[in-house]
């Protein structure tokens, strides 16, 4: 068994909390639309413009430190004495990242199929471009199989981080081969 670090762990389950944070604040159009120089409350001054942007608008940057800890946990094995297998890798990111990711596109489809074609009003834009995209066979496919540059939008717009994560995973083993 490999060694965790319980302290990068909690990092990157931070990292998770501000972006869930983040996404919950960008449902509403005073929070997503926010310009520094647009007629907003204090209280949406301060959450935007002070330090407690690191808690509440600090999506971004918080997906970033994310990616950036994963690489670190995954570059460990290489420098490790244990083998690696690109078998078992693959496998683990799949379950760990694909199979998650195909159960939310899903369900994203089904809600949007169910309950929504053309959007919320009293919702932001951000969360609206979501349920107005038209689906098409391709646009699901693309969803389903990450292939091809796509609107990762149209169903579920948190999910583009995903995309990237696992088609790095697939990748990265070679990236570090021909690193060390």
């Amino acid at each position: 068994m490999e060694k965790r670090y319980v302290e990068l762990d909690a990092l990157r389950g931070l990292a998770a909390l501000f972006v869930v944070i983040n996404h919950y604040l960008m449902i509403y159009p005073s929070f997503s639309e926010y310009r520094y120089d647009g007629d907003s409350s204090f209280l949406l001054f301060m959450v935007k413009e002070s330090p407690l942007r690191l808690l509440f608008s600090s999506g971004n940057e918080s997906v970033v430190l994310f990616f950036v800890l994963s690489g670190f946990v995954l570059a460990l094995p290489f420098y490790g004495r244990s083998s690696f297998r690109y078998e078992n890798y693959l496998v683990r990111r799949i379950c760990r990242i694909y199979l998650p990711y195909l159960f939310t596109v899903c369900v994203a489809v089904l809600c949007k199929v169910i309950f929504s074609q053309g959007g919320i009003s009293q919702l932001s834009h951000w969360f609206n471009n979501s349920w107005i995209t038209n689906e098409s066979p391709s646009l699901l496919l693309q969803h389903f199989f990450l292939i091809g540059t796509f609107n990762t939008d149209a169903y579920n717009n948190g999910i583009w981080s995903l995309v990237y994560e696992m088609r790095i995973s697939i990748i990265f083993p070679l990236l570090m081969i021909l690193l060390l």
